[in-house]
């Protein structure tokens, strides 16, 4: 399945996307798990776990990455091809998710 029917399927659910989705969503836009625990304000090894379902995000940090996957989707669903660039410390950063 491509990454942008994954985006189109998890936002047609209206539901939060599974682990699974989240992960590939992540994937799909080049951003690493650092950039996205950076932009949720959680350690990398914490979104890894929530990735893997090891481990479920308490409510503020669940929709604080729920804000930021809703940004990775609109950068997958407005370009054809998502806009990866290096930041000034070196992380992957795609355009429509804030620095």
């Amino acid at each position: 399945m491509s990454p942008m029917t994954l985006a189109e399927e998890v936002r047609a659910r209206r539901d939060a996307p599974s682990p699974a989705e989240a992960r590939a969503m992540r994937r799909a836009a080049g951003v690493t798990q650092q950039r996205m625990a950076e932009e949720i304000g959680v350690a990398r090894m914490t979104l890894a776990r929530w990735e893997s379902g090891e481990r479920r995000p308490h409510p503020l940090p669940a929709a604080r990455w729920a804000v930021v996957l809703d940004q990775v989707f609109r950068a997958l669903s407005t370009d054809d091809s998502t806009d990866v660039s290096t930041d000034e410390a070196g992380h992957d950063a795609v355009r429509g998710v804030p620095a």
